[in-house]
């Protein structure tokens, strides 16, 4: 196995909550040290950063359904 492996894994899982700023507080400061330190996990949230901008660009012009709440709420039930 190569040498911090597991330690990677650990932030793996955060990464991209920490992107859309949804990491518990505990864990995106953890995660924020990491990345200091670790340049593959830098570029694996330098990389879900851009793929989450490109896809937000693809989809910015999308429109949902305009019954899509409507269908929600039934499934969703009383």
């Amino acid at each position: 196995m190569v040498p911090g492996v597991m330690r990677c894994e650990r932030y793996h899982h955060c990464i991209e909550a920490w992107i859309d700023r949804e990491c518990p507080a505990d864990e995106g400061a953890a995660l924020s040290e990491h990345l200091q330190a670790c340049a593959a996990c830098r570029l694996r949230a330098r990389r879900l950063r851009i793929l989450q901008d490109l896809l937000r660009w693809a989809l910015a012009t999308e429109a949902a359904p305009p019954d899509l709440w409507h269908r929600i709420a039934r499934r969703l039930g009383p």
